[in-house]
């Protein structure tokens, strides 16, 4: 998952928030790469490079594993709040809670409040 915290003005964003629900996009990449280096792993393990390395197989594995293991956890499909621009075009996206808190429905009130504030004071 990509995180960043940047500030854009909220000019020319649109009210109306839409909910998505998916992975994140390097999840695929990432199992296949741990999955990868896992066999990797196997395979030097069982060829003539493991005599002359030996600590080279492990490590793959080890490595190979913890990508695995995070990356399971984003195998499930999480819910994003997209926010768009006028024309339709995704500006950016956040990911919400597991369960909505009053915290994060007011917060999704209070960003709304402000986009279209801002949109009617540059209207007029």
């Amino acid at each position: 998952m990509d995180f960043s915290k940047t500030p854009w003005p909220l000019q020319g964003l649109s009210p109306i928030f839409v909910e998505t629900v998916g992975r994140s996009s390097g999840t695929t990449n990432t199992v296949r790469k741990a999955m990868a280096l896992i066999a990797a792993s196997i395979i030097i393990f069982f060829s003539q490079y493991n005599q002359s390395i030996p600590l080279l197989a492990p490590f793959l594995f080890v490595l190979g594993s913890w990508w695995f293991a995070g990356a399971l956890s984003e195998v499930l499909p999480r819910t994003w709040t997209e926010v768009r621009k006028l024309n339709g075009e995704v500006f950016f996206s956040i990911l919400q809670p597991a369960e909505k808190s009053p915290e994060w429905l007011k917060f999704e009130e209070d960003l709304l409040q402000a986009i279209h504030e801002t949109n009617t004071a540059v209207e007029e």
